[in-house]
């Protein structure tokens, strides 16, 4: 099925004018019966499985996925992955890892994420400031920093691009080890980060897991009724649409 899908949408358009790869990174709870599922132990009287996920941009289809017992945490999966070289990933705040940072950069992955409050940094350039953008398309970029991060865990320069998210009338701030970009397209990556929530909302809204003896784990792939009709919600962002997705991560309105 997955293979039908991906001859189906190989001939869309992208959305992205550069060559490299873009991926989403997140995970999401899926609450399963406990009595059906005792592995997916969760919280004391619920159970819960984890569906972490990995979506290509190209067609917004998975590239990975791995379910396991709702505790585990998606800093644990992420380090598994086998990223393209060159590739971008895209992903909330809590997969902020120097240690992933610094696998990643090692292996030539470039990414995209939202910069912890708590993160102290040292500004070493700065090449946009506020005012300087003329054009209506990038007008919610209000910096274009160089930065280093006190934490030497992870040394190496990074890139902070500093957005305004009009829907919310807040800023928000994207790290990246990406310094070939406009910031405009680092911003726009990590707006269409929102197809991933769209693709857990269709997971959620059309798989069903049925009664079943089994009690192992994996036992939700085995459950799933495949006879449950499926509507696929995932829609191409348009400039100007702005959802906001979950995890408190306010999407960006327009650019």
């Amino acid at each position: 099925m997955l293979r039908t899908a991906s001859a189906l949408s190989s001939g869309k358009k992208k959305r992205f004018r550069f060559k490299s790869k873009v991926f989403s990174l997140d995970a999401t709870v899926i609450d399963p019966c406990l009595s059906l599922f005792p592995w997916a132990d969760f919280r004391q009287t619920k159970g819960a499985v984890k569906l972490h996920l990995l979506l290509d941009h190209d067609g917004y289809l998975p590239a990975f996925a791995n379910i396991t017992e709702g505790k585990v945490h998606e800093i644990n999966i992420a380090p598994t992955l086998s990223l393209p070289k060159g590739s971008i990933v895209a992903m909330d705040r809590g997969y902020f890892d120097l240690g992933l940072f610094e696998k990643w950069e090692g292996e030539g992955v470039r990414f995209v994420t939202r910069i912890k409050d708590n993160v102290q940094y040292d500004i070493l350039a700065q090449s946009r400031a506020p005012g300087q953008l003329q054009s209506p398309r990038r007008k919610c970029v209000l910096f274009d920093r160089t930065i280093r991060l006190e934490n030497r865990k992870y040394s190496k320069p990074l890139r902070l691009v500093e957005v305004w998210d009009e829907q919310n009338e807040k800023t928000i701030e994207l790290v990246t080890n990406n310094s070939k970009l406009a910031a405009s397209a680092i911003a726009a990556i990590y707006k269409d980060r929102w197809q991933i929530e769209l693709f857990f909302k269709c997971i959620k809204q059309n798989l069903k897991v049925k009664t079943s003896g089994q009690r192992a784990e994996g036992a939700d792939l085995d459950s799933i009724d495949r006879n449950t009709p499926f509507k696929d919600t995932t829609v191409p962002l348009k400039d100007g649409d702005g959802p906001i997705p979950d995890g408190g991560d306010a999407a960006i309105e327009r650019f």
